[in-house]
């Protein structure tokens, strides 16, 4: 359970650092 907690904190993550590039890709992040 926690590491799909983890896994959903990264998504989370690159897609805020992602958008902040403005480089948001989401296969990138799989």
């Amino acid at each position: 359970m926690s590491m799909m907690f983890f896994y959903f904190l990264k998504i989370i993550f690159d897609i805020s650092t992602s958008k902040r590039f403005k480089k948001y890709k989401p296969h990138s992040i799989l």
